[in-house]
């Protein structure tokens, strides 16, 4: 019984509210340690670098087949937040990688509130710890994408919902439907319509089974349409007079076709190929840690002191069970599916385990924040273990990663005076990173064949990459610099250098 007292004051509100924060703040040393990952990252990143320096912030920019090239795959805001950062902090990779971290602690936020406001102190906790706890979330949570910016998004319009059916007609109702406006025009310029899809099908199947049609005459339509339109149509207006096809690439080919057609037209290269339903899997990968809890939600609760609320009518479990059930099946329909996609499944079902969790009794239990508190432990020994099985595959994973020999390079080109001026040219293709970390060395160009690039390459560092060689292979007369993990980085052609080891 004592064990069960000093269990129940060990977790206590300032204990996880201090593991919650310690979780987000540890992810910020990470931003600045691991190497940008090629490609989709280090484009996004170099995208970003581009808006800040040029001050273009209408135009996401990058180079591409050794062209700068307007990137009309994706609306702006993420590329902008990054931009943004990269004027208060400097381009590095903790400034373009920042965004996504102020998206993941809103969605937290968010998570927070809303669980707090309708059900209370311990249900929030408990929803904000599953998430943060959450491997997939925390990894995006740090890198340059644009998925965890539009999982904000959908997590508002969904979090904002649901706090607009809960509360009584008066301001506060209206207020609560506005935010519904200003999530939805600021997922419009994060990804497009598909933010408002991923968002509306849940609104949609609850309106639609609890028959709560008359409602929708209370949210504040006449100012919400108007600063709906505030936020989204500028920017779709300005691209379109610069870019007179981007309306018709960007919403048939990337928000219809692509989930028709494998060869959708993408103009940015193919994208990874899986099977219509890999979002059922990726569904279940995002979401582990907090799958072993929900056959807890399964269990009666004879002891709970008022019956649980029904599972579809109450809207702070129908809405996140209709958002995270829905969005994955709504990505099941393109084979085309990365499992960024499914970030907003994962607020989604921490909020849903949460309130069935507090519904049915269980964090009223002792012995059950016992097994918390146990299990807990037992997680960071795991965790902990997971991480050193997985260092020899992250190592092996960063030897293709070209971060490291711009920093190579850039030491012999300080201390070679006959290399102050060299240039560098990769092997076959430029990656991305390269015009985020040295873009006034680099030598740009698209694909071409090894031979090609040998030739192109005479008065430049040449660097090749294991993989490449063995694809491509070329004889390469010239001094050996240096490897870095599987690149190889040679002189330039007839250049007789003693380079101190």
């Amino acid at each position: 019984m004592n064990t069960e007292k000093s269990s129940e004051r060990f977790y206590t509100k300032r204990f996880f509210l201090i593991v919650i924060a310690l979780y987000l703040l540890l992810r910020l040393p990470l931003n600045v340690w691991i190497p940008l990952l090629d490609p989709s990252e280090a484009r996004y990143a170099q995208i970003c670098k581009n808006m800040a320096e040029t001050g273009n912030y209408l135009e996401p920019q990058f180079i591409y087949d050794g062209e700068l090239t307007v990137f009309e795959g994706k609306p702006p805001l993420a590329f902008q937040m990054g931009a943004i950062s990269c004027r208060l902090f400097g381009v590095a990779k903790f400034a373009v990688r920042f965004p996504a971290f102020l998206s993941a602690l809103l969605i937290v936020c968010m998570t927070y509130y809303t669980a707090r406001r309708l059900r209370n102190e311990k249900t929030a906790i408990f929803a904000s710890l599953f998430c943060v706890s959450t491997i997939v979330f925390y990894l995006y949570a740090g890198l340059c994408m644009t998925d965890m910016v539009l999982a904000a998004t959908v997590i508002g319009m969904i979090d904002s919902y649901i706090l607009f059916v809960s509360e009584e007609p008066g301001r506060r109702k209206k207020f609560y439907s506005l935010g519904l406006f200003v999530f939805a025009g600021l997922g419009m310029i994060a990804k497009g319509p598909v933010a408002l899809v991923m968002a509306g099908l849940p609104i949609f199947f609850y309106i639609l089974l609890n028959r709560r049609w008359r409602e929708l005459g209370q949210i504040a339509w006449f100012y919400g349409i108007p600063l709906f339109a505030v936020i989204t149509v500028p920017w779709y207006w300005m691209i379109t007079q610069k870019h007179p096809d981007f309306l018709e690439y960007f919403f048939v080919n990337e928000n219809f076709k692509r989930f028709l057609f494998k060869d959708y037209g993408d103009k940015f290269g193919v994208g990874r190929e899986s099977f219509r339903g890999m979002a059922v899997i990726w569904f279940f990968l995002a979401n582990i840690p907090n799958l072993v809890l929900i056959f807890l939600t399964f269990h009666r609760n004879k002891a709970a002191e008022k019956p649980a609320v029904p599972l579809l009518s109450d809207p702070l479990t129908a809405l996140p069970l209709f958002g995270f059930v829905t969005v994955t099946l709504f990505w099941s329909l393109t084979s085309r599916v990365l499992i960024t996609y499914l970030l907003p499944t994962i607020p989604c079902f921490c909020l849903f385990l949460a309130v069935r969790l507090n519904e049915q009794g269980w964090f009223e239990r002792t012995g059950f924040m016992a097994y918390l508190r146990y299990s807990s432990l037992l997680f960071a020994f795991v965790l902990a273990g997971g991480f050193i099985a997985a260092v020899p595959v992250s190592v092996r994973y960063t030897t293709e990663l070209a971060e490291p020999i711009y920093r190579q390079i850039e030491t012999i080109r300080s201390q070679t005076p006959e290399l102050q001026n060299s240039p560098i040219y990769f092997n076959r293709v430029t990656p991305f990173s390269a015009n985020f970390h040295c873009p006034e060395w680099v030598v740009n160009h698209g694909p071409e064949k090894a031979a090609v690039s040998l030739e192109n390459s005479k008065n430049a560092f040449f660097i090749v990459r294991e993989k490449d060689q063995r694809r491509d292979p070329v004889e390469i007369d010239r001094p050996l610099l240096f490897q870095s993990g599987k690149w190889s980085v040679y002189a330039p052609e007839r250049k007789k250098l003693i380079i101190s080891d």
